[in-house]
């Protein structure tokens, strides 16, 4: 088990590393030869009941593209269901996401159903960072004005 993440698994031991993601019911067996990855699916499935999907496409809503040299991930649809969830369909996009001089202030009139909504969208935000680091400034900002209920 990972020192940093309960959830990663990796060994080391002899060989090519070998690294298993592991997310309630769903597996990530991830290495760099072929066999060895199919020896620990084999071992896996002996012991618990699994369906081989082979190649990862999508795993916890991250789009996973995979070639020959290079593995990148996307939250593409995430991102366009976040804008419809929030109504922001036709928001204007910037480079910058928040002006960093920008001196905000708590609003204390929040009504509780939009209170609920700011969270619920921070929230989403927050797991967007997986992909997007570059709204991490932003997002920490904002999440600093959820209020205790």
């Amino acid at each position: 088990m990972s020192k940093s993440d309960n959830s990663l698994y990796v060994r080391s031991d002899s060989g090519s590393p070998i690294v298993i993601i592991l997310y309630v019911d769903d597996v990530v067996i991830g290495g760099e030869h072929l066999v060895d990855i199919n020896k620990v699916n084999s071992l896996l499935s002996n012991k618990f009941e699994m369906t081989d999907m082979k190649e990862l496409h999508y795993f916890l809503g991250i789009k996973v593209i995979q070639t020959p040299t290079d593995i990148m991930i996307s939250q593409r649809y995430y991102i366009l269901n976040l804008l419809y969830k929030f109504r922001m369909t036709k928001c204007k996009y910037v480079a910058t996401p928040l002006d960093r001089n920008l001196k905000l202030a708590a609003d204390s009139g929040m009504k509780e159903c939009e209170l609920t909504q700011y969270r619920q969208l921070i929230g989403s935000l927050i797991y967007l960072m997986i992909t997007r680091p570059d709204l991490s400034y932003s997002v920490v900002l904002l999440s600093e004005f959820m209020q205790n209920p």
